[in-house]
């Protein structure tokens, strides 16, 4: 029993420290932050679409430190649901987000195809979403150390970027995972940088 405290001790240390480590390298979001992101599937997994068997409208806010300004505000309304069949979703949402001079409005289509895999109810579903990003940007709501700064010369108004995403989802009257990559193209807003 005295050896093995000392290894557990080591196991929580490096499990603790592993995503400390991960996001060493990370760079940060310009995506919407939604803390019920359960609630909002759909924007995270096209194969969500249609998995409730039952039309599905859903509606969140979110706002941030309010009273400061500049505060981050997202809006999302999304609608999913089966169509012709059980087989089949479809669904559609509309993301508006605002954090300081960064304003984005985000349209997506979603369209899912399930398969029953077991007895007990279990499916698993293919997913594919499609649509764009129109963004605007006023860097003249932001103070800058240094004025001459290429990244923040010029404004970026009504610039569209088209994107597409695919997942997977496995669910069960128990258990749902899935996999899901809601954004594939790497973009650039400004012309300068890419995210």
């Amino acid at each position: 029993e005295k050896r093995i405290r000392p290894m557990k001790k080591i196991f929580q240390s490096i499990i603790f420290s592993l995503p400390v480590i991960i996001t060493s390298q990370a760079m940060g979001q310009q995506d919407p932050l939604f803390t019920q992101s359960f609630d909002n599937m759909i924007y995270v997994n096209p194969a969500y679409a249609g998995s409730r068997g039952m039309l599905n409208f859903t509606d969140i806010n979110r706002v941030q430190w309010v009273g400061f300004d500049g505060n981050p505000r997202s809006t999302t309304l999304s609608m999913n649901s089966p169509i012709f069949n059980e087989a089949l979703g479809a669904g559609i949402s509309m993301i508006h987000d605002q954090v300081g001079p960064i304003k984005q409005t985000m349209l997506f289509g979603d369209l899912s195809y399930s398969v029953k895999v077991n007895e007990q109810g279990g499916k698993l579903a293919f997913g594919l979403k499609t649509g764009f990003n129109l963004i605007n940007i006023n860097s003249a709501d932001l103070v800058t150390v240094d004025p001459n700064d290429p990244y923040l010369l010029q404004n970026v108004q009504n610039r569209v970027n088209v994107n597409f995403g695919a997942g997977i989802y496995y669910h069960s009257p128990k258990i749902y995972i899935g996999l899901s990559s809601p954004k594939v193209l790497k973009q650039s807003y400004d012309g300068i940088s890419t995210t």
